[in-house]
């Protein structure tokens, strides 16, 4: 029997299986961008520790001395967190139907929200943390929606 040209070429089964690669590809640069923010922190605390150099400005002008030791321990365990979320969005997207979007929202919004605090907390009215760190942070959250807008469509089909 004949195939139509649609079948020929792939039909249903191509675009279906291009648009399950899509998920993937966002969760697996997701992932890099998560430990990246690990390993600027630990390049950071090896190297010339601008990290920690920012939050001793905003309490240099106050008297105090921040620990930089509690510094890099919040920035660690911030990625480490960070990358834990991302592994639980990994196992999310194996579930199917609604489940899938629904847990991978979850980390999604976590990470978004630990971003935001990063780049928005302040003491004796100055930011705690570097700009930088908040936005490397906020660049898996965003990810993360993607992947989610993703997985729902995956859903409704």
């Amino acid at each position: 029997m004949r195939q139509s040209l649609s079948e020929q070429l792939g039909g249903e089964g191509t675009r279906k299986r291009r648009v399950r690669r899509l998920p993937a590809a966002v969760l697996w640069t997701g992932t890099a961008a998560s430990v990246l923010a690990l390993f600027a922190t630990i390049i950071d605390q090896a190297g010339n520790q601008s990290l920690y150099g920012y939050t001793e400005a905003a309490y240099a002008s106050h008297g105090v001395r921040p620990d930089p030791g509690l510094v890099y321990a919040i920035l660690y365990a911030v990625a480490v967190t960070v990358i834990v979320l991302w592994g639980l969005m990994f196992l999310s997207s194996r579930a199917r139907g609604w489940w899938a979007p629904v847990l991978s929202a979850v980390p999604a919004v976590v990470t978004a929200t630990i971003a935001l605090l990063l780049l928005t907390a302040t003491e004796y009215g100055e930011r705690v943390f570097s700009p930088v760190w908040g936005i490397l942070v906020l660049l898996p959250a965003v990810l993360g929606v993607i992947a989610t807008i993703s997985l729902v469509r995956d859903a409704r089909r």
